[in-house]
């Protein structure tokens, strides 16, 4: 179960958040302040820390920085009544914030949020579980392999493991044909594929017949804005990673942004190439956990019914329990 740390200075604020997250399946604890906060992420091993970003004495703002560079595991969510985008957006982008929510909070979006930033989180864990499964699956395979010679084959029994990722293709919306053209310039050493579209409904054109892994959009564009196109991203394609890169400083675009539509990132132009790199980089390793994750889990799923099938056709054919969490075990 994942450990989520709520801190809040407000009392009433804080027993709301805490009624919000009540019935969902997360152990939840409850700082009123950065230093009892410190206290609870010395001793305990914390998943994600929703926080005010200004509060008496240490502020939410130093809490965060502090958890970003001691506890860089840990997934922040900001909760504020500070209307600022360039707050908001350099939370997200400096700080790194995986998400930044106005006061009052919309608590439905705010738990839909949550959950997305839980699946990340857990994709790293769960690989280690599906490996440690496919290697007890691929042992009964290999023990039924001994005794029926040539079952396997016959069952087109194949446990391929985890799979080298091909090159990512990376997709740049604008209407500006030249800040396509510069972006191909910053990213022209990196080991993508560059796929570009002039606006919305080109790319969407594009995801059609291409296996993108990233979308980097622009706001403002003729025919359909970027975040209209990247809302319907997300419900076709919810593998893809989105980062939005525009002009438009506007407070309410970017909270849809980030909260909502779920982008990684949201930058104003002109942007810091460096730092638009390592993003990339750092949003397409966690994509490929996720895919990673996916396909052992596609695989065992198809193992497993493998081996109920030959359970049924040779009843007795070799004896297996499970244990605690789910693991095959194998009885002699």
């Amino acid at each position: 179960m994942n450990t989520v740390l709520v801190v809040d200075d407000k009392k009433d604020f804080l027993d709301s958040t805490l009624r919000a997250l009540r019935k969902e399946p997360y152990r939840i604890l409850s700082a009123s302040n950065s230093h009892r906060a410190f206290r609870i992420l010395e001793t305990v091993n914390i998943d994600l820390v929703v926080s005010d970003y200004q509060m008496p004495g240490v502020s939410g703002m130093d809490l965060l920085k502090k958890i970003r560079v001691e506890y860089p595991h840990i997934a922040i969510v900001v909760l504020t009544g500070i209307s600022d985008v360039h707050l908001a957006i350099g939370a997200v982008n400096i700080i790194g914030v995986d998400g930044f929510h106005i006061k009052p909070v919309n608590y439905s979006n705010f738990k839909t949020h949550l959950s997305r930033i839980m699946e990340s989180l857990n994709a790293s864990r769960d690989i280690d579980h599906l490996l440690q499964h496919m290697k007890a699956m691929d042992s009964i395979f290999q023990m039924l392999e001994q005794r029926n010679p040539g079952i396997t084959k016959k069952n087109e029994i194949i446990l391929r493991g985890p799979i080298m990722r091909p090159e990512h293709t990376v997709l740049v919306v604008d209407d500006e044909v030249d800040f396509l053209k510069t972006m191909r310039r910053i990213l022209r050493k990196e080991p993508y594929r560059v796929l570009t579209a002039e606006n919305g409904l080109d790319a969407l054109h594009l995801l059609e017949t291409n296996d993108v892994d990233l979308v980097i959009s622009d706001y403002m564009m003729p025919e359909m804005d970027g975040l209209s196109m990247l809302r319907i991203v997300r419900q076709k394609y919810a593998h893809i990673v989105t980062i939005m890169l525009t002009a438009a400083s506007d407070l309410e675009v970017a909270l849809k942004a980030v909260n909502n539509v779920g982008v990684y990132k949201y930058f104003l132009k002109p942007v810091d190439p460096d730092n638009l790199r390592a993003d990339l980089r750092r949003s397409l390793a966690s994509l490929d956990l996720i895919l990673e994750r996916d396909n052992l889990r596609d695989q065992l799923k198809k193992a497993d019914a493998t081996l109920c099938s030959l359970e049924r056709e040779y009843p007795g054919i070799t004896s297996v329990t499970k244990d605690s969490e789910g693991y095959y075990l194998i009885e002699d």
